[in-house]
């Protein structure tokens, strides 16, 4: 029996005919690979060389909002962390490490931990990111509670973590903040009250959670947040499905010295529909 699966690729047709004769997916997205590379790159030289002109190019700029990597960062600097220790979680390039780099002069020093699940990125993290440079701790066990303590901050990235070249976060019901001094959240979610399984350009099935879901897990933490939804961003990462509900991102923070930026608000944790 044969089963059937998403795929994205093209149908090739003898002319003038309708029956296809011959597929041929899209094979692995090498252009994908090297914008996080060349972003990798713009990030390093605006901080070593204080030229910030690669950052402003088109293909640069359009890639680093797709990743939000930058709306991120600017989340940490309003949460004012004091000596953060950041724990992220699988990458092959530690964008979010770079551009921590890059923002050191206002969010102050810190240190970076990045949680893999395997070895399969250490090489390419250690030539990346040399030890001389900005040393970058690796750890392969899941993240627990009894290793945080009131430096550290919680990063959970699903906007980065579904991609190639990434590890997906734990789930939210997995995460225990515990200590932490704060926790910054790009997670893809969806407005529906179900999760909802979506298959990605890549042929890869994930299930998104729910707007809903990702609220009960912020005000079960009883800190206070400010959120904001982001719908529709990014959602050609997925393939089109009929009757199915977009993806959008939720962008939250929190932390003990916590300031609003534009655009957020924050959450009333006796009305969901304030997200």
């Amino acid at each position: 029996m044969k089963s059937l699966i998403w795929s994205a690729g093209k149908f090739i047709y003898p002319k003038g005919s309708s029956l296809p004769v011959h597929f041929m997916p899209l094979q692995d997205f090498s252009l994908e690979i090297a914008l996080n590379y060349s972003l990798l790159v713009a990030l390093r030289v605006a901080r070593t060389e204080q030229y910030e002109g690669l950052l402003s190019k088109i293909e640069i700029g359009q890639w680093r909002h797709r990743l939000l990597t930058d709306d991120v960062v600017e989340l940490v600097k309003a949460a004012k962390f004091s000596h953060p220790r950041f724990h992220d979680f699988g990458s092959d390039c530690a964008l979010l490490f770079e551009e921590m780099k890059l923002a050191h002069a206002v969010i102050g020093d810190f240190d970076y931990v990045v949680h893999l699940n395997d070895h399969q990125h250490d090489h390419h993290l250690a030539v990346m990111h040399p030890a001389e440079d900005w040393p970058l701790q690796v750890r392969h066990q899941p993240l627990t509670p009894s290793e945080l303590d009131q430096r550290s901050v919680v990063i959970i990235n699903s906007v980065l973590g579904l991609r190639p070249q990434h590890d997906a976060p734990p789930s939210l019901d997995a995460v225990d903040l515990g200590p932490a001094q704060g926790c910054v959240l790009a997670l893809r979610a969806c407005e529906a009250e179900a999760a909802t399984q979506r298959t990605t350009v890549h042929g890869e099935d994930v299930v998104i959670p729910t707007l809903s879901s990702v609220h009960d897990w912020m005000a079960a933490t009883g800190r206070r947040w400010y959120v904001r939804w982001l719908p529709r961003h990014d959602v050609g990462f997925f393939l089109p499905e009929d009757g199915v509900p977009d993806a959008g991102v939720v962008l939250a923070y929190t932390s003990e010295q916590v300031e609003k930026r534009p655009g957020f608000r924050l959450m009333d944790m006796a009305q969901k529909s304030s997200v």
